[in-house]
Parts: C-alpha cells; structure tokens; sequence
C-alpha cells in the first residue's frame, strides 16, 4: 500500500516557495531604491559664512573725520604794533602822537595839529637802503593826501633820513599836519627803488 508523500516532497511546493522568495526580495530591492536615491535641488551654492551673524552685531558706520578748521583769513589793516615787508625792509609802526606845536613861531594853522609817526626800519637785503621821509612816505586824512610838513618836521624826534647797512635799523618820525577833527589816517611807505609794493598803516579815532 502505497502512502500519500509529505508536502515538502511535493514538486509545486517548491514552486511556490521559491516565487515568494523571489517576491520577498523583489519587494525589498524597489523598496530601497525609491527611498535611496533622493535629488539634490539646483540653485546657487550657499556660503556657510554668509548666513552665520557678524560676532559684533549690527555694522557701526566709520565715523567722519574732524574736520580741519578753517584758515584764518590774511590781515588786510594794519596798525600801530604791526609789521610789514616790503621788498628789502622791514617796516613796524612803533606809535603816533599829535602836537599843537612847541615853537611860537612854528605853530599848525589855526584848525589844524602835527601828527608824528614812529617808525622802525630795518634793512634785511644784501645791499645798503638809502630812505628818504620827504620821497619814500605818503600820507591820506579821510582819504586826502597831505603833504609832508617842513614845520612838524622840526619837532620830529629820532630820523629816518639815513643810510642803513645790511641787518640794521633805523628809528624815528615823520610828522604831518593834519586837520584837527581827523578820523582816518593811512601813512604809506613806499621805497623808490624797493622791488614790490608799499605797505599802508591806518589809525582811526
């Protein structure tokens, strides 16, 4: 009597079991492949660097330099103290004073006083200076030229009339009669020979 074989000795349940294996790994192969290979998106690359904050926050704007001050505008007016240049002299106005005269018989017209000038020169070119009061001085009150006074000069103290060697000075003044109700005086001095222009001291009242 022959009996029934088990069902592993059955020639289809082999079969099966190797379609199910087949599927098993079929299953698991797509499974891996689907989520394995994930795109990378395009688009411009990212500086790391770019996106991490500044250490010190916000950005403070570089703070404007100062400023240099303004130059100060050149002096235009001189006066008594002040010093000029011009060609090979130095030229200071040293003072002024006014005088109703001091010799009877040398006195201002009536209406009228001495002015004296001060003045101290020196002679700062490589050659000697001749200065002359009568040529190289020029006088305005209130804008009017005046001539030089003969009669003031005889109560002039010091003098101006000389020759001076290089690297010296001379000290004196020049007098002038003038109105006696003067508001602006301007004394010029201008050298014949000297190489630039005058210089021009004013006083005012």
């Amino acid at each position: 009597m022959t009996g029934n074989k088990p069902i592993y000795k059955k020639w289809w349940f082999w079969v099966i079991i190797v379609i199910l294996v087949l599927g098993i790994f079929g299953a698991r192969g797509g499974g891996g492949k689907e989520g394995g290979n994930t795109p990378t998106p395009s688009g411009p690359a990212t500086d790391p660097a770019s996106t991490q904050p500044s250490s010190g926050g916000d950005a403070t704007p570089a703070a404007d330099p100062t400023p240099a001050p303004a130059p100060e505008p050149a002096k235009t007016t001189f006066g008594v103290g002040d010093t000029q240049t011009t060609g090979k002299y130095t030229v200071t106005l040293n003072g002024f004073r006014e005088s109703s005269g001091t010799n009877q018989f040398l006195l201002p017209e009536e209406g009228k006083v001495f002015i004296f000038f001060e003045f101290i020169i020196e002679n700062t070119g490589k050659t000697d200076a001749n200065i002359s009061t009568l040529v190289d001085f020029a006088c305005y009150v209130d804008d009017f030229a005046v001539e030089y006074s003969l009669t003031a000069a005889t109560e002039e103290k010091g003098d101006l009339d000389v020759t001076l060697s290089t690297g010296k000075k001379a000290k004196g003044e020049i007098g002038f009669e003038v109105d006696k109700d003067w508001k602006t005086i301007e004394i010029v001095f201008d050298p014949a020979f000297a190489v630039g222009k005058g210089v021009t001291f004013t006083i005012t009242r």
